[in-house]
């Protein structure tokens, strides 16, 4: 009985992490109410699931990482009610749900295989995910609608889980409208994400073959695909006047958007906190709503420098603990041909690329699937490697 209470957690916390995504896009689109409520209904259901998952596990190994992951939560709920800035319902949302489903899944996947309705919930997940996004890419193209940009990175977040289900030719597909999508967006770091992370994902497909006839057929493709992408990028670009690679060329003259100044600014207010300040951070989302950057309620633009000013220099060990663990573990994935590795290496994109010059670890939101990403991968890997 509470294997099929897992079982049915683990799957439903599955739907709801495209549910969020699709509410998430419509709000941002549309800026109505019933669709913000929408989005906090499902990722607060994938908290009260993913605590039902906890209570009805048989048995929890708790290791080093599963702790390191509650400790945040914990660490980051105490700072901000003790700074006066415990945020309902957001701070239940944003602090709470990735890592409490990269625990979940973690732990799932450390004994059993994911569930066959994973396919068919991503193949059809994905597909209203690109349908959601050309909205938002509209806007973006007559100059309206800046804010649901951001929104259409989840395309990008989503895609290991289609590499993870779907091989070749699928694969390929998806790969190729992600490309097309995020150049409509016009925005720098989602067209070096989707470029740095399929190479990287492709590169590490290509040399994770033993098979030294296949490896070089892949080889052959890859370069192929990458000179096709090349020459179609091109065309789009052209044909739409699209300014992504003029923009490229000024991330040194403009600062990267302004980021520097807003970086700036933050880090002198934060040279100018106490010591206990310093080290525990300031609560939560308090760039956001105490500093309010070049005057405006908005966040780092620096999920590290964030993380700095809101939980301090313990916080921000904390996150690094994540990351290093997430780069380390990919590394020996590859380094052991593990079938996994090209989806874990294709991560490495989104975290470092978001995590310096946009958001990520501080909202849950294109973190959720990527989270769900890791755990399947680090958790099989684990037990993999228990086993050899």
């Amino acid at each position: 009985m509470k294997v099929r209470i897992n079982n049915a957690c683990i799957v439903t916390i599955y739907i709801l992490t495209f549910v969020s995504a699709l509410t998430y896009l419509r709000y941002t689109i549309t800026d109505a109410y019933i669709w913000r409520i929408l989005y906090l209904g499902s990722v607060l259901g994938i908290n009260v699931l993913c605590i039902v998952y906890k209570l009805f596990r048989r048995f929890i190994k708790v290791d080093w990482f599963t702790l390191l992951l509650a400790v945040i939560v914990l660490f980051e709920l105490c700072v901000s009610y003790f700074k006066g800035l415990f945020i309902v319902p957001m701070i239940l949302v944003d602090v709470m749900a990735w890592p409490m489903m990269l625990s979940v899944y973690y732990d799932y996947s450390k004994e059993y295989h994911i569930p066959e309705a994973f396919k068919k919930i991503t193949l059809i997940g994905m597909i209203l995910v690109f349908l959601f996004t050309i909205p938002a890419l509209r806007l973006r193209l007559i100059g309206a609608g800046s804010s649901a940009v951001f929104a259409t990175y989840y395309c990008i977040s989503f895609l290991p889980l289609i590499f993870m289900f779907y091989k070749n030719r699928i694969a390929i597909l998806f790969s190729g409208i992600v490309l097309v999508l995020m150049l409509f967006t016009l925005k720098r770091s989602a067209f070096i994400i989707v470029i740095a992370g399929l190479f990287l994902y492709y590169v590490s497909l290509v040399s994770s073959q033993e098979n030294s006839k296949k490896k070089i057929r892949n080889a052959t493709l890859l370069v192929i695909g990458i000179l096709t992408v090349v020459l179609a990028g091109q065309f789009l670009i052209r044909r739409y006047n699209l300014n992504i690679l003029v923009r490229l060329a000024r991330i040194a003259e403009d600062g990267g958007s302004g980021r520097n100044r807003i970086w700036a600014q933050i880090m002198d207010y934060f040279s100018n906190s106490s010591l206990f300040e310093k080290w525990f951070g300031h609560g939560f989302h308090s760039v956001f709503y105490e500093i309010r950057p070049l005057g405006i309620a908005r966040y780092a633009h620096n999920s590290f420098l964030e993380t700095l000013y809101d939980y301090g220099y313990i916080g921000l060990s904390l996150i690094l603990a994540v990351v290093l663990k997430t780069i380390f573990e990919t590394v020996r994935m590859i380094r052991q041909h593990d079938e996994y590795a090209p989806l874990m290496a294709y991560t490495l994109a989104p975290m470092l690329v978001l995590g310096f010059v946009s958001y990520f670890f501080e909202q849950s939101v294109i973190i959720l699937p990527l989270s769900i990403v890791w755990g399947i991968c680090m958790g099989s890997y684990s037990t993999k490697r228990r086993l050899s």
